[in-house]
Formats: structure tokens, C-alpha cells, sequence
């Protein structure tokens, strides 16, 4: 048989206290418990939205650093002659093509605006092809893209104008196969520079 506390409720051990509880206060309990877990629930859920948003946060920085760019030509479609494609391993064994028709010249200057360019630092390659452009203007001058492979349909692209090379995954390469006009040998001073 239970025994009830006869003194003042404040008096009484806790056992004797607790023992006594009424329903409603039991289920108080029971709420006070469930919102313990939705605390605990609550917290992890924070701790979880924390991680994604740094983890969103060091994505953008990381696309920051590594921003995309293009060639934005400084001339008109309309304002190229012809342009004169080289492609070589060594130098000395440099060949040359002179695209002449419209609609080819359309398609390479098309072609340059919409690769994308990114500041990647890459190992250089032994061994790799270059392939380069020289589109002569009509008003004489000439403005010259330098395509340097660094892996297969991957390489390093820089223009007239650039204080440095771009790394694109675009197979510029693939240009030189891909035009049939007639291949010449080509002297190591036509070649485009590199670096001015």
C-alpha cells in the first residue's frame, strides 16, 4: 500500500512527489520530453542546414575563382578576308591552309565566340599540337587565336591582345582536319607568336 504524504506537499521526499502526480501532470510531462526531442530534432536540423549553406557558399567561390570568359572579337564577321590556319608539333614541319570561303569563316569565328575559356592552371605537355589562326583583316591588319593542346580535345587558347593563355575544353584541334583547302609547307617566321 502506497503511502501518502501528510505534511506540506514542499515537505515531502521526491519519490513521494512524483509518485502522486496526477494524470494531467504526467502527460505535462510527456510534452515537456517530446519537446525535448523536437529541441534535439531542431538542432541537428540547424547543423545540417549550416553544412549546405557553407557547402553552397565555397561552391560559388570556387566558380568565382574559376570564372568563364570568352573571345570577344574586336572586329566584324564581315570585315575578314581570309584566315590562315596553321598547324604543327615542331615548327619546322608547319603546315598552312588559307580558309577562303564565307561560309567557312563564318563557322571558325562563330566557333571562337561561343568556347569557353577558363583561368585553369594546367601542366604543360610535351609533344602536344598547335593549331593557329590568322584572321587577315580588310583594313590590313591581322588579329591571331593560339590554340595549344594540353590533353586530348583540351588545350590552352590565347589572342592578340591577351596578357595570358586560357585553358578551354574545346577541340580547336579538330579544325584543322575539318576544312579541305589545299596544305603548304609553312616558314617558322609566319608562324603566330605565342607570346609577344
Amino acid at each position: 500500500m502506497r503511502r501518502l504524504c501528510v505534511y506540506p506537499l514542499w515537505t515531502c521526499r521526491p519519490q513521494t512527489v512524483l509518485a502522486n502526480r496526477s494524470p494531467p501532470a504526467r502527460f505535462i510531462n510527456c510534452i515537456n520530453i517530446y519537446q525535448s526531442n523536437g529541441e534535439q530534432e531542431r538542432v541537428i536540423y540547424m547543423k545540417k542546414m549550416f553544412i549546405l549553406v557553407m557547402t553552397v557558399m565555397l561552391c560559388f567561390t570556387l566558380t568565382a575563382c574559376n570564372e568563364e570568359g570568352s573571345i570577344d572579337f574586336p572586329f566584324e564577321l564581315s570585315s575578314i578576308e581570309n584566315v590562315e590556319m596553321f598547324c604543327f608539333t615542331i615548327p619546322a614541319d608547319a603546315e598552312k591552309k588559307v580558309i577562303t570561303k564565307s561560309e567557312d569563316i563564318e563557322e571558325i569565328y562563330q566557333t571562337f565566340e561561343s568556347v569557353s575559356l577558363k583561368d585553369k592552371t594546367t601542366e604543360p605537355t610535351a609533344g602536344g599540337s598547335v593549331t593557329s589562326f590568322r584572321f587577315n583583316l580588310s583594313d590590313g591588319t591581322s588579329y591571331e587565336v593560339i590554340y595549344s593542346e594540353v590533353a586530348v580535345k583540351a588545350g590552352r587558347v590565347i589572342t592578340t591582345g591577351m596578357e595570358q593563355d586560357f585553358f578551354t575544353s574545346a577541340d580547336i584541334g579538330a579544325f584543322w582536319g575539318s576544312y579541305d583547302y589545299e596544305v603548304t609547307t609553312a616558314s617558322e617566321d609566319e608562324l603566330p607568336a605565342l607570346y609577344e
